[in-house]
């Protein structure tokens, strides 16, 4: 066979076969993406339901928490806890009995008699939100104790408007069309997600300042009130450097107010040092705190309220 006949065909099946490995290609893309588009789908759904399930619960509230309408007066020996934070406290994904301050009324109901624990979240809220939630209502309510659930979003006092789009299609096209979520995921690990960026600016010295001036009105305002308060800082699933970081910053401002702290950040970090962030998780598209995670607060935080003697006026049953 001549040498130009050969060399034509020899070209014709590699382009065939070049043809072939890209349509095979792009037919496992395709099956790949819609088999990860159904999976998401299918958890997008599931964290659609939960949070439903916690709506419909708030919707009966008059303040929008996902908890029972408490009486403003309380019954003689009581003792009275508020828990108040944001969607940490609220549930956000997770079904609302398992957020950390329903999970610490649970505990503590089963060894000590004449407690109420109030769950006071919404999503969304920051310090300044709780504090304006307690002059307008909430200190009405013969508080013994209040717990301020806090995380590190909460030095957002209006100052810098948060962007809430996500540049993951246009920074990691091929992956999104796969999966939106694992772009997003991507993204957020590089720490250039939206939130990310406005999460730093929260953070810068001017910021900062105007928070540290809410903290002190907020402290004076529990004091001249005679309303103890405990601040527990509690982290996210990502227990990485920014977080500590963040942590670390904000935890000054806090005591210079005058609160009481509880840094639950070591103890997250080395109790469940053996979870990856997606088991730490509410669920598989819901980055909010899981079933793990808030039974170590709940713990973490009724061990320390014991070890202080916060309840040493009550009979327990066990």
């Amino acid at each position: 066979m001549p040498m130009s006949k050969l060399s034509s065909r020899s070209l014709l099946i590699g382009l065939l076969y070049g043809f072939f490995l890209l349509a095979l290609v792009s037919i496992l893309i395709l099956f790949c993406q819609n088999s990860k588009l159904a999976s998401d789908n299918k958890d997008i759904e599931l964290n659609n339901q939960v949070n439903r399930v916690n709506d419909s619960i708030a919707s009966r509230n008059p303040y929008g928490f996902t908890d029972r309408i408490w009486p403003v007066k309380k019954s003689k020996g009581v003792y009275r806890i508020a828990v108040t934070g944001d969607s940490f406290i609220w549930g956000d994904g997770l079904p609302h009995e398992k957020a950390w301050g329903h999970k610490l009324r649970s505990n503590l109901a089963e060894k000590y008699d004449s407690v109420e624990v109030m769950n006071w979240g919404k999503c969304g809220w920051s310090t300044l939100d709780e504090f304006n939630f307690l002059r307008n209502h909430g200190c009405d309510y013969a508080i013994d104790l209040l717990i301020i659930g806090w995380v590190d979003n909460d030095p957002d006092v209006g100052r810098i408007q948060q962007i809430y789009k996500s540049d993951a299609e246009t920074e990691h096209p091929w992956i999104y069309r796969i999966s939106p979520a694992l772009a997003e995921n991507m993204l957020n690990h590089e720490n250039r997600h939206p939130y990310d960026v406005w999460l730093a600016q929260i953070y810068s010295k001017e910021n900062l300042q105007a928070y540290q001036l809410v903290l002190d009105s907020m402290h004076q305002y529990l004091w001249d009130r005679h309303i103890p308060a405990l601040l527990v800082m509690t982290p996210g699933t990502a227990l990485d450097a920014r977080a500590r970081h963040n942590f670390d910053v904000a935890k000054p401002l806090l005591l210079n107010a005058g609160f009481e702290c509880l840094d639950l950040y070591g103890p997250s970090a080395h109790l469940l040092d053996k979870y990856t962030p997606m088991q730490m998780q509410a669920n598989a598209v819901n980055g909010h705190p899981g079933d793990v995670m808030t039974e170590t607060f709940a713990k973490e935080v009724q061990k320390y309220l014991e070890q202080h003697a916060y309840f040493k006026s009550l009979s327990s049953h066990r």
